[in-house]
């Protein structure tokens, strides 16, 4: 009769376990079918009036789609909450290495310069006049929510402006394989640093790769680039 109690009294402790571990698989999976999921949307962009201070800029997603873009100012990333929750106090800053940059473009072309210091980047080129972008102002943003509709669910990150101008120096001919006409030289990475809450106040950051990749570039008959059209995508949406 013991052996029966004691058989019985096992079994329902391992009953109560696996409620228990139901329960919990249960909750957690709650949890994350609120959990907002933040994505970068892949995007090509050809860029125009490269040697003005305010480029042409035209985002698109085939090339038939070309002649009804609005011309922008600047690349603008567009990133979504793809999740099911709501982002609370989302902020987002691009990141790339300047100084890797700086060493980069002055090792491969003696026409360029390029001055940084804690607040801003001048750069000093022959192939256009002289410029100077604040840091600060182009490379960071914050809104307090991104909600998880479709129709409310984008937001567009602008890519600073020092970046375009580095991209422009990149494809100048001087910076290119003279028999294959391609980049001898290869851009340091860009990521945005992303943080945000879900409606819980829990915390989560991400650090999310862009990969850019040339697709092709113009030139006039004298050498002078005209435009070049980038590809802006994910690793892991690539």
């Amino acid at each position: 009769m013991e052996l029966i109690n004691i058989v019985t009294s096992f079994g329902t402790f391992l009953a109560a376990i696996a409620t228990l571990l139901t329960v919990y698989q249960m909750n957690k999976q709650r949890i994350e079918s609120y959990k907002p999921i933040p994505i970068i949307i892949d995007k090509y962009y050809k860029v125009g009036s490269i040697h003005s201070l305010l480029p042409e800029i035209k985002a698109y997603k085939t090339y038939i789609d070309l002649n009804e873009v609005k011309a922008e100012r600047t690349i603008q990333i567009e990133f979504i909450n793809a999740g099911a929750g709501t982002m609370v106090d989302l902020r987002w800053k691009c990141l790339t290495d300047i100084k890797q940059w700086k060493k980069m473009l002055e090792k491969n072309s003696s026409n360029i310069r390029v001055i940084e210091d804690e607040n801003s980047i001048s750069i000093k080129s022959d192939y256009y006049a002289f410029v100077s972008h604040s840091i600060n102002n182009q490379s960071e943003g914050r809104i307090n929510y991104l909600p998880f509709e479709s129709r409310s669910n984008m937001v567009k990150i602008d890519l600073p402006h020092y970046l375009i101008d580095f991209f422009k120096l990149l494809y100048q001919k001087d910076c290119l394989n003279k028999e294959t006409g391609q980049p001898i030289i290869f851009p340091p990475k860009t990521y945005i640093d992303i943080t945000y809450k879900d409606i819980g106040n829990r915390k989560y950051k991400n650090k999310i790769e862009l990969q850019i990749r040339n697709i092709s570039y113009g030139y006039t008959n004298d050498g002078t680039l005209t435009d070049f059209d980038i590809e802006i995508s994910t690793p892991n949406n690539a």
